[in-house]
């Protein structure tokens, strides 16, 4: 019996951009090796697997080497999948149940998406990091660490200008020798955004992840609070580019975004669960 995945690009508005996931809905839970051996295949920042489950369905997401705590990307791909391939009716809400506790996602009738998340908190930490040999030019203006998509959490670099943030040329090899978090590198925007972020997590196996759903989870309540802001225009400055707008509400960060079916892939009976 095949297995098909669906190929998403969210927080994209047009093919090729945003980040890149597959999705897997399956009728029950596979075996944690299938999973992570299907992401590690197919080498994208985030494969996710959704089942059934109660009033929703369960949702994990791996990296092509470790399971994660958080992927905002891949459950908006998620919900995207169960929209488009009819699991559920484009007005119902998608509900996942996962490590970061209860995550939902709705559409909206102009096709954004609109998913919440836990706000998280940054808080001043110390690095051994020498900024220079990473390829910084300037030293961080701050630096801080906060919850994320793994026990550790980010590491949060923030930097004097926007420009500092787009022109970084890291040597991911030092950032992999000596901090295992993923360094969320971020300065207030320029031009039409208030916030500009990249985000680089070698030591999981994604060099620079294209767009961040659980980075902004982070920055918007940093960034609402330095702003004096509720709702800010994200840009994540990496190759594939993507855009998305956060905003606070109480204790939860909603991002508002939109995703692009690219198409299906089907494992072979031989690639596909065993058992």
């Amino acid at each position: 019996m095949s297995t098909t995945l669906t190929l998403i690009d969210a927080f994209a508005s047009r093919p090729f951009t945003g980040n890149q996931a597959a999705v897997a809905v399956m009728a029950q839970a596979p075996s944690d090796s299938w999973m992570q051996s299907v992401a590690n295949e197919l080498r994208l920042s985030e494969t996710a697997f959704c089942w059934p489950e109660g009033s929703g369905h369960r949702l994990r997401w791996f990296t092509p080497t470790v399971e994660v705590n958080l992927c905002g990307h891949a459950t908006v791909a998620a919900a995207a999948t169960l929209w488009a391939d009819g699991h559920l009716h484009r007005d119902e809400v998608a509900e996942f149940f996962t490590r970061s506790g209860t995550l939902c996602c709705r559409r909206s009738a102009g096709g954004e998406i609109d998913m919440d998340l836990p706000a998280l908190t940054a808080e001043p930490t110390t690095v051994s990091l020498d900024w220079p040999s990473l390829g910084l030019t300037q030293p961080p203006v701050e630096v801080l660490g906060g919850p994320g998509a793994i026990d550790a959490g980010f590491l949060m670099a923030v930097l004097s200008d926007a420009e500092q943030v787009r022109s970084a040329r890291l040597d991911l090899s030092v950032l992999a020798a000596h901090e295992a978090r993923p360094l969320i590198l971020t300065a207030e925007g320029d031009g039409a955004f208030d916030v500009v972020s990249r985000v680089f997590a070698p030591t999981l196996g994604v060099p620079e992840d294209p767009v961040t759903g659980s980075a902004h989870a982070l920055l918007a309540p940093y960034w609402c609070s330095r702003l004096g802001r509720d709702t800010l225009a994200c840009d994540q400055a990496s190759e594939r580019g993507g855009n998305l707008r956060a905003s606070l509400d109480g204790d939860r960060v909603i991002l508002t975004a939109r995703a692009v079916v690219m198409g299906h892939l089907i494992l072979t009976q031989a690639a596909a669960l065993e058992g």
